[in-house]
C-alpha cells in the first residue's frame, strides 16, 4: 500500500491519498487537490511544468516503492 498524505505536500489538510500503485495514488491526490487545493497549488507550485509536478508528488508518496508503478 502507498499513501500521499495533502500535508506533506504543505495543505493544512488531512486527507491522505492511498492505493496499490503509484497512478491510484496520483490519480486520486490530483482528483483530492483540483477538488479542494487547486487556488492554493497554483500558489504553490512555483510555475513547475507537468513532468516537474509529476515529480514533485511521487517523490512524497509513501509506500512500498518495489511494487508495479
Amino acid at each position: 500500500m502507498r499513501t500521499l498524505a495533502c500535508k506533506d505536500l504543505g495543505f493544512h489538510c488531512d486527507f491522505v491519498a492511498s492505493g496499490e500503485t503509484i497512478h491510484e495514488v496520483m490519480e486520486k491526490m490530483v482528483d483530492h487537490i483540483e477538488e479542494k487545493h487547486l487556488e492554493e497549488w497554483g500558489r504553490m507550485e512555483k510555475n513547475l511544468d507537468l513532468e516537474e509536478e509529476k515529480d514533485f508528488l511521487v517523490k512524497h508518496i509513501k509506500g512500498d516503492h518495489t511494487t508495479p508503478i
